[in-house]
């Protein structure tokens, strides 16, 4: 899959061209999983540490969430090992845990039947979410996948999404799908199904 990280974010005629989704909490009901990721590492490592680990951990990218675990908690590992350590258990989440939120699954399977792009844009690492990909079957409708790690960015420096979503409407091309935003199925002909898993903060 292309890792480039230039999308062509166009507004013109109201036919959709591309829809770009988040992994964790839109295709993938992962959070719950991510919440307790790092607290099961420390635990299998025997590490005593306070409950609220797990929320500063889902704030950060894999690099900055093992920066803080070793700051924090682990000043006898390396970055790469703790890195390691995480990778395990939540690779082992996406390859048997993981399932997808709900009415997902259908909403992507009828973008990819009306030949509509899908682009996957997220701060997991690959290799984490590959098994959870593959047997799900999202491998083979998805175009392209952007992580933040190839993409030399991270959760504090988004895309600025307001400013692209201040002139959402009906007219645009290129939609994401993510835990603020949300493409709506009635802006695309023709499709009757519901994405009621896929909760927005608000339509624009």
């Amino acid at each position: 899959k292309s890792s480039t990280c230039e999308i062509n974010m166009q507004i013109g005629t109201h036919e959709i061209k591309a829809a770009i989704f988040d992994v964790d909490g839109t295709i993938f009901d992962s959070m719950p999983f991510w919440m307790s990721a790092a607290d099961k590492y420390l635990d299998k490592l025997r590490v005593k540490h306070s409950p609220g680990v797990g929320l500063k951990f889902l704030s950060l990218n894999v690099e900055e969430g093992a920066l803080f675990l070793q700051n924090d908690f682990l000043p006898h590992l390396t970055l790469q090992q703790i890195i390691e350590g995480i990778a395990d258990v939540m690779t082992e989440v996406y390859a048997k845990k993981v399932e997808y939120k709900k009415d997902a699954k259908e909403f992507m399977q009828y973008l990819h039947k009306q030949n509509i792009p899908i682009v996957i844009a997220t701060a997991t690492d690959r290799t984490m979410m590959e098994g959870g990909l593959d047997r799900l079957e999202v491998t083979p409708i998805v175009k392209s996948i952007l992580t933040c790690t190839e993409c030399n960015t991270s959760k504090k420096y988004p895309l600025e999404e307001d400013k692209i979503f201040s002139n959402r409407s009906k007219e645009a091309r290129t939609w994401i799908c993510g835990n603020k935003h949300v493409l709506y199925p009635e802006h695309i002909p023709g499709y009757t199904g519901k994405i009621t898993g896929i909760e927005p903060a608000g339509k624009k």
